[in-house]
């Protein structure tokens, strides 16, 4: 299980994070392949360090891991300005939506979800399986979803919508970073 303490720190099989968090490095790999590949402490959902990252993936038991954090630089690579900018707008609207029906919210994600069902396949998949650095804004927690799985929650309901919404924004923003 990901965080199990040893008592000797040192233990090659053993990294200890930044956050004083043990995991046995196998595990740990493990627990990073099953979240697509972010840098992501699985106890606290914090990002690694810079320096955790690279003790990881220099380990021999997580040295796979770079092609995987590759991967996901190469998905927000395949987004293109306009479906940020759509992404960016569609959350603007969502946050400031504040009816008991949220009507708005629901349409214009609706609209959001029928625009990225006419990009290309390869775009479809970079929204869908892309995961970036954002925290909710109201718990300071950090978001461990993908994008589309916040627009698929959000259209089901099973994510608030100002919560999706957040996360977009932030994702939005990140993307705008990176180009």
């Amino acid at each position: 299980m990901p965080g199990t303490v040893s008592r000797n720190p040192f233990t090659p099989s053993i990294h200890c994070s930044r956050l004083i968090h043990y995991f046995v490095v196998e595990e740990l790999a493990q627990a990073i392949k099953s979240n697509s590949g972010v840098m992501r402490n699985p106890l606290s959902k914090q990002m690694f360090s810079v320096n955790d990252i690279h003790m990881i993936v220099q380990h021999p038991l997580g040295n796979g891991l770079a092609a995987l954090q590759i991967e996901q630089s190469k998905l927000s690579q395949g987004i293109r300005p306009k479906t940020i900018e759509e992404m960016e707008t569609m959350a603007k609207v969502m946050l400031a939506d504040l009816s008991d029906d949220q009507m708005e919210s629901r349409q214009v994600l609706e609209s959001f979800m029928a625009y990225v069902a006419t990009l290309p396949e390869e775009e479809q998949k970079a929204l869908d399986g892309l995961r970036v650095p954002a925290l909710d804004s109201h718990t300071g927690q950090a978001f461990d979803t993908s994008i589309g799985d916040a627009l698929r929650d959000g259209a089901s309901q099973r994510l608030c919508l100002h919560k999706a919404a957040d996360l977009l924004r932030q994702a939005a923003a990140h993307l705008k970073e990176k180009l």
